[in-house]
């Protein structure tokens, strides 16, 4: 549906136990260059900050959903989204900073490309969703083995998965269905 479609196009993915976030704060006063740190990674208890894969700074995001920072100390981010956390941030810093500007970013969110592609693994989501043949174009595309009627999307947890069927061969039936993928679906095509 338009509304179904609505929700997906305007999906942010909010921030869970687990996933791994960069933060970085912007300080400018006027007639000043601007200045930008990491206090994870610029504070003098560096404990906390660690390197993900591809080398990019970031902490994890406990369980308890609770970050360390300096100054501010402990501040819950799980269950916002990228903007939300920024926005509270900003305003626990104001104590301390004048003028802060705060950027929070996930660093580790993914979907999954299995079955017959040429390159099948994990690949990136770089702003918050990735189009379904963004996702098959980052695999190699599909081989010329793989069937294109029926594209499975697996989203939501093992416990209740959502299965959606795509039939790539069939342009109104591409038009009815939304193409958007999220962090953390699977996308499975079999010969």
């Amino acid at each position: 549906s338009d509304a179904k479609y609505s929700e997906e196009v305007d999906f942010e993915w909010k921030i869970s136990k687990g996933d791994r976030v960069e933060i970085v704060v912007t300080i400018q006063t006027f007639g000043e260059p601007m200045v930008q740190f990491n206090p994870l990674v610029n504070a003098p208890n560096k404990m906390q900050a660690s390197s993900t894969k591809d080398g990019s700074e970031g902490v994890l995001v406990p369980k308890n959903g609770v970050i360390s920072m300096p100054l501010i100390g402990s501040i819950k981010i799980d269950a916002l989204t990228e903007t939300e956390a920024a926005e509270k941030l900003t305003k626990a810093y104001r104590q301390y900073i004048k003028n802060p500007f705060v950027t929070v970013k996930i660093l580790n969110q993914k979907i999954f490309v299995l079955g017959e592609v040429r390159k099948p693994g994990v690949v990136p989501v770089l702003n918050g969703t990735v189009g379904l043949f963004e996702a098959l174009a980052y695999s190699g595309d599909l081989t010329d083995a793989a069937e294109r009627t029926n594209i499975k999307i697996i989203r939501g947890g093992l416990r209740s998965p959502e299965l959606r069927e795509i039939d790539l061969s069939n342009m109104s039936a591409i038009k009815l269905t939304s193409l958007i993928l999220q962090p953390n679906d699977i996308v499975d095509r079999k010969s």
